[in-house]
């Protein structure tokens, strides 16, 4: 259409030149064709009037029969290029409103899209924006469109579903979704396997996810380090969950009857430890804690037992344990530079109340570590001292 209107245009301008032109040279204009026995003539104007009707004719002529190709003989090809132009609009505004984060006018513009090359995607991008939406009437909205439009039997689409649900906390009917898959966890990608975890655990399934944690576990750390750190991260906070609603729904005692069931592989994983020794701190149990870091510190590693130690300050405000501290006074002795060791160390005696050992252990850390719940430990320490403008000045470092 921008070209015909542009031809116009340009005929309009030529057919102007040739009338004004004879008026501006004060001449009447007159054209005059011989060829042969064959003579044309008429003044400008006519010659004007006929080429503009007959260019009009021509084009008029042009465009009839065109259009009788696309729509009698060729209306296949017509129809498919102005669905795709369409359906294209719809995909795209779609991933526009994805890049802005309006999951609902994405997830609207992607149920209308129909195109059979676009369809899947379109169905399993609706139902990704339904969960990150986060919105229960919205997504339960979108699952039934979806449901009477489109096929739900592709993976993604499932996954999708899934993480609706789990979203939704509706984990009993995640697991019945998830049952009907049937689909080899390890096979599938990370996270799907972490979706699978949520679901098992939050189903207290412990036996089930003991016999594929591992392997899963060994998979996950051949990836490069930010995803195992995404991974690690993940499994804390999902078994932290997993076992804080077993002990409201049942006791801190089963619960440690689910630990000693485990495997040791599953036990020595540090972010599932972790995620049962905050678990178990929140409830303020300590002896078991403290049994647990003591046998658990060769194979483990110091950083770990640190990383428990700190969560238990964290939870219960001090940490009061007379094994470990003797256990990591010994080591001490014979490594007195170890400064995991010594951050450990400050935390013990802190609950055993030598604030002034504490004080000393920090002093050789604090200004290396940069940890702030190591600076809130020494603050707390130089108070209980009566150093209190000092640990007002320590406080103030906490940003």
């Amino acid at each position: 259409m921008t070209k015909l209107i542009k031809g116009l245009i340009v005929l309009a301008l030529f057919g102007a030149m040739l009338f004004i032109a004879p008026n501006i040279m004060h001449q009447q204009g007159y054209i005059l064709f011989s060829l042969g026995n064959w003579t044309l003539e008429g003044s400008v104007v006519q010659f004007i009037i006929v080429i503009t009707v007959t260019v009009l004719i021509l084009l008029a002529v042009w465009l009839i029969v065109k259009y009788l190709v696309l729509f009698l003989i060729r209306p296949s090809k017509w129809w498919q290029d102005r669905y795709a132009r369409t359906h294209a609009n719809f995909f795209q505004t779609g991933v526009d409103y994805m890049a802005l984060g309006q999951w609902k006018s994405a997830a609207e513009q992607f149920l209308k899209v129909k195109r059979i090359s676009k369809k899947q995607t379109a169905a399993e991008l609706a139902l990704v924006c339904a969960a990150r939406a986060n919105n229960p009437e919205l997504s339960d909205d979108i699952t039934k469109r979806l449901a009477s439009n489109f096929e739900l039997s592709d993976a993604n689409q499932q996954f999708a579903s899934l993480l609706i649900l789990v979203q939704q906390q509706q984990f009993p009917e995640a697991l019945v979704l998830l049952n009907k898959l049937n689909l080899p966890v390890l096979k599938q990608t990370t996270a799907f396997q972490q979706l699978w975890l949520a679901i098992q655990l939050n189903n207290h399934a412990w036996s089930e996810v003991n016999k594929q944690l591992t392997k899963m576990h060994k998979q996950a750390l051949k990836q490069s380090s930010g995803a195992v750190e995404e991974w690690n991260l993940h499994l804390y906070e999902t078994f932290n969950m997993a076992f804080v609603s077993y002990i409201t729904q049942y006791s801190t005692n089963q619960l440690q009857q689910v630990w000693d069931q485990l495997s040791k592989a599953n036990q020595q994983i540090n972010s599932v430890s972790e995620a049962y020794v905050a678990a178990i701190a929140s409830q303020g149990v300590s002896q078991h804690i403290e049994n647990l870091l003591c046998d658990s510190m060769s194979h483990s590693g110091n950083q770990w037992v640190l990383n428990n130690v700190r969560r238990c300050y964290k939870i219960a405000g001090k940490v009061h344990m007379d094994k470990l501290f003797t256990l990591v006074q010994k080591q001490i002795n014979k490594n007195q530079e170890d400064k995991v060791l010594l951050t450990i160390f400050a935390y013990l005696a802190a609950g055993q109340k030598d604030n002034q050992l504490a004080k000393q252990a920090l002093e050789q850390v604090i200004y290396s570590n940069k940890n702030k719940l190591d600076t809130t430990l020494y603050a707390n320490v130089l108070a209980e001292l009566g150093e209190v403008r000092r640990s007002v000045e320590v406080f103030q470092t906490i940003s």
